[in-house]
């Protein structure tokens, strides 16, 4: 397959060691996917950790859009998906250390309406690396994403979770879990979690 690229994929706010190239590398490549992957993944979820343990969100897209390349692919607003998504972090997050220093930039953000899943990712993205204090280029190409993605590191460094004393530590979350409970921590940790 010619327009298989080496670059990442871009997440809706993805696992923490998917955030580990942004510490390692001097330019990041987002790939522009050709094809929309059948099960979009992280592309529309995202899991994070709540009282009845790990919990997993997936914004709504256009049945009709999911064959385009992915900056095509539509958000629906049908289920008023948003509210639900700011009520399910504020439940989870609510009492972490940092949630009331984040919340409002990630409040304004998700209440936007974007057409596109492509443009509401690449937003979050460049909001979660600002709230980490990550100024890195990134480009983008087109191609599509080698089938090998990036696996989740379930047993990463353990750090602070509000409902761990419930649940035990819970690794493979949403970078959100590791920015509203380590707040200015969270770049360190990354640092750490490096190969």
């Amino acid at each position: 397959m010619e327009n298989v690229k080496h670059g990442l994929p871009l997440y809706c706010a993805g696992p923490i060691h998917t955030f580990i190239p942004f510490i390692e590398q001097k330019e990041i490549i987002l790939l522009d996917e050709i094809h929309f992957p059948s099960h979009a993944g992280y592309r529309n979820r995202i899991e994070f950790l709540g009282v009845s343990g790990k919990q997993s969100f997936s914004i709504p897209l256009q049945a009709s859009s999911r064959k385009a390349n992915y900056r095509k692919v539509e958000l629906s607003y049908q289920e008023h998906w948003q509210n639900q998504l700011l009520n399910a972090l504020r439940t989870s997050y609510g009492k972490s250390p940092f949630y009331e220093y984040y919340d409002y930039r990630f409040i304004e953000l998700i209440k936007k309406e974007y057409q596109y899943l492509w443009d509401f990712n690449f937003e979050l993205l460049n909001l979660i690396l600002k709230c980490l204090k990550i100024q890195i280029p990134i480009a983008i190409e087109e191609g599509d994403v080698m089938a090998n993605e990036m696996q989740i590191d379930t047993e990463a460094l353990p750090y602070y979770q509000v409902f761990a004393q419930d649940h035990g530590f819970v690794g493979g979350l949403s970078i959100l879990d590791l920015l509203f409970n380590e707040g200015v921590d969270a770049t360190a940790h990354l640092q750490s979690l490096k190969k």
